[in-house]
């Protein structure tokens, strides 16, 4: 688990916490990453600056693209190769019956 994937979880699970005390994440102030406070929480003012992420948004966003593009290969490929092995099974079959019924 990378730095960044920890800290938008732990940034989540510190806004579950105050949506169930009932507190008001609008009076919050931003409490960025290393700011001394004593937490280690990640907060955005804005959703460009969540896509921004601090400046790393580039390196964090095609990381998880490259992730997801990776999981979705190895989802599809299987399926796709399965598809290919029946279909060149049945072709193996019906040449094999032809011959059969040909030899007959």
């Amino acid at each position: 688990v990378t730095h960044h994937g920890i800290c938008l979880l732990q940034c989540i699970c510190h806004r579950l916490d105050d949506a169930h005390q009932g507190g008001n994440s609008g009076t919050r102030t931003s409490n960025p990453v290393g700011s001394g406070s004593g937490e280690d929480v990640m907060s955005f003012n804005s959703f460009s600056d969540f896509l921004a992420m601090g400046g790393h948004g580039l390196y964090v966003w095609s990381a998880y693209g490259v992730t997801l593009v990776v999981f979705l290969f190895n989802a599809v490929k299987p399926v796709l190769m399965n598809r290919r092995f029946l279909r060149t099974q049945n072709q193996l079959q019906r040449r094999e019956l032809a011959r059969e019924n040909s030899a007959q």
